[in-house]
């Protein structure tokens, strides 16, 4: 597989997942998305802003270290 089709399953995860998320009046999703370049990070936070419109914030550094994004589901 390439970068740009690892990529693009990985976002196709998250996508799913946000979307159960939201159907499933879950409160909070912790995505676990590694440290890397920061290529998913940036995709899953861009998406998160301006497709579903949630805040989200770093997770716990003591629980996941530098690789995880939080994000509240309203």
């Amino acid at each position: 597989m390439t970068n740009a089709e690892i990529i693009q399953k990985q976002m196709d995860v998250f996508h799913k997942t946000i979307t159960d998320a939201l159907m499933g009046n879950v409160g909070k999703v912790i995505l676990i998305h590694g440290i890397g370049n920061g290529t998913l990070k940036d995709a899953i936070r861009e998406s998160l802003q301006k497709q579903y419109k949630l805040q989200y914030e770093d997770a716990s550094f003591k629980e996941y270290g530098f690789g995880a994004t939080e994000v509240m589901i309203h």
